[in-house]
């Protein structure tokens, strides 16, 4: 289920079910409405649970999906409040706080999936590797969308500290917005 078609999307879900809550131009009006459409996309496809992965989707907009009877996941690493069946926070925050930040935020239900162990990896990115020969590899990711000026102080402040050589890989996803800075660092 996706807000509206974007061309630069259409190759990662060529081939994939899916549902478009909204028409070309038209926008999010409320949380009420967007839910209600979700509901139909699910109930038209008899969808039993609906895993979330969205910033922009409240504990209210999650109420009204649980209160028609589906199971709910919410994929989540802002440490806010939840109506949900299972919490996936695969964010580290310290021993002290990575398993216990969403205490209170959450059902007492809701079964919690936080740490590292539940990064959404392929499985080839958790098996340890050897560093092979040549220059060492730096990735920035921000999952392929995302504003992408949060690593234009990082990037060159480590430039001008490294005294090996490496290469930096940024992902520049169909979403992402403020990439003109990491278009001219590559050049």
């Amino acid at each position: 289920i996706l807000d509206r078609p974007h061309p630069g999307i259409e190759p990662y879900v060529k081939g994939c079910l899916t549902c478009f809550l909204y028409a070309e131009g038209e926008a999010f009006s409320s949380g009420r409405q967007d839910a209600a459409r979700t509901l139909a996309c699910l109930k038209a496809h008899k969808a039993s649970t609906l895993v979330l992965d969205s910033y922009e989707l409240d504990e209210s907009w999650e109420a009204l999906i649980r209160e028609q009877g589906y199971r709910l996941v919410v994929i989540d690493d802002l440490e806010r409040s939840h109506q949900c069946d299972i919490l996936v926070d695969q964010k580290w925050t310290g021993f002290d706080t990575t398993f216990s930040r969403y205490d209170h935020l959450v059902p007492e239900h809701c079964q919690k999936l936080l740490g590292p162990d539940y990064a959404i990896l392929n499985p080839d990115y958790r098996a340890g590797c050897e560093p092979g020969p040549g220059p060492a590899t730096l990735m920035f990711s921000l999952g392929g969308g995302g504003d992408l000026a949060v690593f234009q102080e990082v990037i060159p402040l480590l430039l001008a500290q490294m005294t090996q050589e490496f290469q930096i890989f940024i992902v520049l996803g169909p979403v992402c917005f403020n990439a003109d800075w990491a278009l001219l660092l590559a050049q």
